[in-house]
């Protein structure tokens, strides 16, 4: 199954991960997404 993307759609997708990636500097959420993506490394 191949996906096509719109120009507007695909402008809009890469706006949306420039804004994660600008409002997801601090090393605390940084850590947080890092253990919630990686099972090794889940506290419990």
């Amino acid at each position: 199954m191949r996906v096509r993307w719109s120009g507007k759609a695909k402008t809009e997708l890469e706006n949306t991960l420039d804004f994660w990636s600008e409002n997801n500097k601090s090393d605390s959420l940084r850590a947080i997404f890092f253990v919630h993506n990686d099972h090794h490394y889940f506290p419990l």
